[in-house]
């Protein structure tokens, strides 16, 4: 990961657009901000050097969270008790 000081700010978003989406992730606004998100904190966490392992984690993890987030609410909420999303209809 690099980080360029001094370039406009929408040449740099959409390189990284390209660099997301070349890399098979989501590479929308929202997922960039999630990006930027999870650099901040792990920025003000203290971290200064980020392994792919680490970086791997991290998109398993949003990827989870996205798709909780993009699923119906019954779904989420049998998911979130354990039940079977069937159990609940």
């Amino acid at each position: 990961m690099e980080f360029h000081l001094g370039r406009d700010e929408p040449l740099q978003r959409t390189l990284v657009s390209r660099l997301m989406q070349a890399a098979g992730l989501q590479h929308d606004e929202q997922a960039i901000m999630t990006g930027i998100q999870w650099v901040t904190q792990q920025v003000v966490g203290g971290k200064r050097e980020l392994s792919l392992t680490d970086i791997r984690a991290a998109v398993t993890e949003i990827r989870r969270v996205m798709s909780l987030a993009s699923a119906p609410r019954a779904a989420v909420m049998a998911q979130t008790r354990g039940a079977r999303f069937e159990d609940q209809m």
